[in-house]
């Protein structure tokens, strides 16, 4: 069994069955998944983060007077795809969190404005291997209403990422990647960077598969290489392929052929109250032009589109008379192209016109 991530279920699940569970521990997991313990062991081993600190919630009131900078990031213990992290930017925010987590211990760190990255890796016991990065989408306006929320990734925009961020991205990697072989984690994980001219900021450690783990296999897969997935498993198995430590290094124009071509955002509703989809649309291959939504095959994956204008919409649409909550996820668009303008953190003009095209389609006329 290969899960998102190993749970205590599955692992005594595994020890009375005849399958094997291929990832770390459950035990190792829930301690990495702990925000203020990698917190604290990366600032021991001088990892690049956010400045910050580990409070209690009744203490908040007092940071406001002396705070770290404005605004605040403020996480709880586990946090994922933007739940449990909060972006606090005045006082009647943090009174707000002050009641809600009365009591509990939180990490409170600077806000760093800047581009937002994100890379796999897989250790073996001896080895590590980093995948290409990607830019993480973020709080984008049309598809979530929190500014916190995943979105999605878009690998062909890294093309356009300075080399100094790129190399910074590795090399944090590799600094993060000791630390977790060292407690003895292996197989897949992630590093979310917050970065600018001054480097690249860790600012989570996922001890498993992430959301952009499925496009990260099917862009791997078009560019003909040995899928990031297929090394966690060959660890797993014993079959570990034969790769090297890949040491940081500067990019060079001959190398950008290394970046991966494709995208994917992720639709949130952003109604603040529950809707009922009107099944107007479905899984499948479309394509976008002259504003006009068309459905084209059927599909699910990047990997059968056969035009830069194609791309799959797919992840359980939801049918028609479900009832969604709000910022809960609707759809996954995914392309063969980047969908972000140049400042990493907007899409492009058709994009932004395509995902209003698909809530037309989803949500009934009288909730819009």
């Amino acid at each position: 069994m290969i899960p998102y991530r190993n749970t205590k279920a599955l692992a005594d699940l595994s020890r009375n069955s005849n399958f094997k569970v291929l990832g770390p521990s459950p035990e190792l997991i829930s301690a990495i998944d702990d925000n203020l313990y990698v917190f604290s062991e990366l600032s021991r081993r001088g990892i690049l983060q956010p400045k910050g600190k580990i409070v209690i919630s009744s203490t908040l009131e007092t940071l406001e007077r002396n705070p770290i900078t404005l605004p605040h990031v403020l996480k709880c213990r586990t946090s994922a795809s933007g739940s449990g992290c909060y972006f606090i930017n005045n006082e009647t925010q943090l009174q707000h969190f002050q009641n809600e987590f009365l009591g509990e211990p939180l990490l409170l760190s600077e806000f760093i404005s800047g581009i937002s990255l994100n890379i796999h890796g897989v250790i073996t016991e001896s080895e590590l291997h980093m995948s290409a990065p990607s830019i993480q989408l973020v709080g984008i306006s049309e598809c979530a209403e929190r500014a916190e929320i995943y979105c999605g990734n878009d690998y062909a925009a890294v093309e356009q990422v300075s080399t100094d961020i790129i190399t910074s991205v590795r090399e944090q990697t590799e600094y993060v990647g000791k630390w977790l072989s060292s407690i003895g984690y292996t197989g897949i994980f992630g590093v979310d960077f917050v970065a600018n001219r001054d480097g690249a900021y860790v600012v989570d450690v996922n001890p498993r598969f992430q959301g952009s783990t499925s496009l990260l296999t099917q862009l791997e897969l078009k560019a003909g290489s040995i899928t990031t997935v297929e090394k966690h498993i060959s660890h797993y198995l014993g079959e570990t392929p034969t790769f090297n430590i890949e040491q940081p290094k500067r990019f060079e124009k001959k190398e950008v052929s290394k970046f991966l071509r494709g995208a994917q955002i992720i639709l949130h509703l952003l109604n603040k109250a529950p809707v009922e989809i009107s099944g107007g649309v479905s899984s499948g291959i479309y394509s976008f032009e002259n504003n006009v939504l068309s459905f084209v095959r059927e599909g699910v994956s990047v990997l059968e589109c056969r035009s830069p204008m194609e791309f799959a919409l797919t992840c359980a649409v939801p049918l028609g008379g479900t009832k969604i909550l709000p910022n809960a996820p609707l759809a996954k668009l995914v392309f063969p192209r980047s969908v972000v303008d140049s400042s990493f953190r907007r899409l492009q003009p058709d994009i932004s016109a395509l995902t209003r095209a698909i809530y037309r389609q989803l949500l009934s006329p009288t909730i819009l």
